[in-house]
């Protein structure tokens, strides 16, 4: 499946494949995978626009390719600028009864992975001090979280300490 282009050579999915959904039906159809789930990334602001050509992806873009027959959707680049679209996007997978978990990437800041996300150019989800807070306000939206302080492991420890329930 295409995920990120490779530093080196040429992508392996495009050759076989025009679309990730290509792919999963493939999976499925022909290799009859039953066991393993399969999901799709969504994000309202993909890094690599020119492969998308668009900017955003809008909440019925990204409820349309949920509904296409995938196990899980991943939402990613989760900001406070886009957990109004997070919002939005639950709400309508659950009214729409699609049987589709909802899952969300977390990156949290903190001092020592400064020079890391700015780097790969991340904007992260929040800072250390707010991540129980924030956590707080997606609970109920998504069915689980994926938390990374990219590449600080004591971050990871210490938001796993503050998460942790009292």
């Amino acid at each position: 499946m295409p995920g990120d282009e490779p530093r080196y050579g040429e992508p392996l999915g495009s050759k076989y494949w025009r679309r990730t959904e290509d792919a999963r039906d493939f999976l499925k159809n022909e290799i009859k995978i039953r066991t393993t789930k399969l999901g799709c990334l969504l994000s309202p602001r993909p890094r690599r626009v020119e492969r998308y050509g668009t900017k955003e992806f809008n909440i019925d873009d990204m409820i349309n390719r949920v509904k296409s027959g995938w196990d899980f959707a991943l939402f990613m680049r989760l900001t406070e600028e886009t957990l109004p679209a997070l919002e939005q996007l639950s709400r309508g997978i659950r009214e729409l009864k699609l049987n589709v978990s909802l899952y969300t990437y977390v990156l949290i800041g903190t001092p020592r992975n400064a020079d890391t996300l700015k780097q790969i150019g991340w904007t992260p989800t929040t800072k250390l001090d707010n991540a129980r807070e924030f956590l707080e306000r997606v609970d109920g939206l998504v069915d689980g979280v994926i938390i990374t302080a990219a590449g600080d492991y004591q971050g990871e420890l210490e938001v796993l300490k503050k998460i942790g329930r009292k």
